[in-house]
């Protein structure tokens, strides 16, 4: 079963996403924040290993840099992430803004949502 799947994500979507997160690269890592592999997530080890939210550390929970570097361990849980942010959201274009990439504001949102329309076009 695929991870899409899994979550009740729409496979073009999570395509979209990591296509404009890493240009489909399994072992990026950004320079500047730690977000590791296809779906850029921030690994329990990385540059904000150290970061502490209310509950305590905030990435504490979530796989290793080298975990995020195989593919299938970065896409279910990018799937994960995303659908429950889906649901907090109600909706998938406030799931990017506000939950997934918080930082990227509109033009990330209209960036994913610009490759999900070609993908779904074709």
């Amino acid at each position: 079963m695929t991870a899409s799947k899994k979550y009740g994500l729409d496979p073009l979507y999570v395509s979209a996403v990591i296509w404009v997160e890493s240009s489909g690269q399994t072992d990026i890592i950004n320079p500047d924040s730690g977000a590791t592999g296809l779906m850029q997530i921030m690994p329990s080890d990385g540059k904000a290993g150290d970061d502490m939210c209310i509950n305590g550390l905030c990435y504490a929970g979530r796989p290793t840099t080298k975990e995020l570097q195989d593919p299938l361990i970065n896409i279910d849980y990018g799937c994960r992430m995303l659908a429950d942010f889906i649901q907090r959201e109600g909706g998938l274009k406030k799931a990017l803004l506000y939950g997934y990439n918080p930082g990227g504001g509109q033009k990330y949102v209209d960036d994913v949502m610009a490759v999900y329309d070609s993908y779904k076009f074709k």
